[in-house]
Order: structure tokens, then sequence, then C-alpha cells
């Protein structure tokens, strides 16, 4: 199912014809020492559902009739990369947290700012990633590895630069005056550096033809617009 063509010795030159027949140059477009090439067509997209079925089963088949087989291809690379993201992602997100947790914690010497200060970026992280679900685009795998870690490391500094303004501020008022001091305060350089981020990250969606980047433009660019939006109007009120 979803394969449309196939391209083999056997289809393109004929079984009955032994491959020693054929000038070199032609015979090494489907056999080398070891192997034989088939190439197969499909009307399928890059990735999804579809897709990585398709490879699935494919691989099955191989794995059936030849006792060792490889594949390649858009969709057969990015569905390794789909499995090895699934099973890295636990692991850096954990190391991302961790040492974000432990810098907070030296920084400010206290346990709840870094839990407070995490969950506002990650939110951000969350609320950009459910986007393209709930708007039906999809996006590519390598997209919820690298989103995770850049956001989280590129956008926490503006919680951590309010947070300090706040802090200041508090030794001179109460709290609903210390939070306007350091949303006035943080807000110029905060949609500044979110400014430059959506500029460069939306720019690459725009310009590069390439799907996987553009993708990753758009997420990044998208995340910096919701990390600056729930530093400035969510994190104050916390």
């Amino acid at each position: 199912e979803h394969v449309t063509a196939v391209v083999s010795y056997v289809s393109s030159v004929g079984g009955s014809i032994p491959s020693e027949f054929l000038s070199p140059d032609i015979a090494a477009n489907f056999y080398s020492e070891n192997y034989a090439r088939i190439i197969m067509y499909t009307d399928t997209g890059e990735e999804g559902e579809d897709a990585f079925s398709t490879v699935e089963t494919v691989r099955s088949l191989a794995a059936k009739y030849y006792d060792r087989s490889y594949t390649c291809g858009q969709s057969a690379n990015l569905y390794d990369i789909k499995e090895t993201i699934t099973a890295d992602t636990g692991l850096v997100n954990s190391l991302a947290v961790g040492f974000i947790f432990l810098t907070l914690l030296l920084s400010f010497r206290s346990l709840t700012l870094p839990f407070i200060l995490i969950f506002v970026i990650e939110s951000a992280i969350w609320i950009n990633l459910s986007t393209p679900y709930f708007t039906g685009v999809p996006l590519v795998y390598m997209g919820y590895l690298v989103i995770n870690t850049v956001q989280l490391g590129a956008t926490i500094d503006y919680s951590i630069l309010l947070t300090g303004n706040y802090l200041d501020a508090r030794t001179q008022g109460d709290k609903k005056e210390a939070a306007i001091r350091a949303v006035s305060m943080s807000a110029e350089s905060v949609m500044t550096s979110g400014m430059i981020v959506m500029t460069v990250a939306y720019g690459l969606y725009f310009m590069t033809s390439v799907e996987a980047i553009s993708g990753l433009g758009q997420l990044i660019g998208r995340g910096a617009l919701i990390s600056v939006i729930l530093v400035l109007f969510f994190l104050p009120m916390c």
C-alpha cells in the first residue's frame, strides 16, 4: 500500500538477462559486490503516519526475504530520527531542566523561584509544541528535541531578568508596586531580545526552501513570542 512504483534490476532490465551482459556502469546502478538496490516510490509525504507505516512494512518484508537489508531515503531517515529522538527526549529534557534549575538555585538561593521560572518557560514550550497539533500543521520530529532545549535556554533569561528586577524593587515597596516596577524595567530588554530572536527565526522560516529548517525557524520564532508574553503578563502574577 502507498507504493506507486518500484525500480530494480528485474523491473528495469529483466530477470532473464544476466547482469554480466550489461556494461559495468549500468549494472552498478543495481548491484554491488554484496547488495542489490531496489528503489521504491510512494504517494505519502516525507513523514507522517502513512509514511512511517510504509517504512515499517517495507522493513518487515525485507527482513522476511533477506538476511540483511538497509533502507535509506527521506522517509526512512526521518523514521530513524523519530525513533532516536523519542528515546532521547526524556534524557535531554531532564538534563537541561536539571542544570538550569541548579543554576537558578545558586543564583537566587531560593527553592521556589527556580520552580516558578522553569514552569513559566516550560509552559511556553508546551503551548508552542501543541500549536501544530491544534492547527493541523505537520511538525518535523527534530523540532521536539531542538525546541525543548533551544527555547528553554534562549528565553529563560527573560524570566531571570524580570525576577531580579522584582527582587530589587521588592525591598522598596509592596508586591504589587514591585511587580509593576519590575515589568516596566524589564519590558524593553525582554521585548528587544525577543524581537531579535523572532526576526531571525521567522526570516529563516520564510526564506529557506528546506522544510525541516523552515519548520525549526517557525518553532523558534513562535516560541520566543510566547515566552515574551508569558514572562511579561503571567510571571508577574506568580
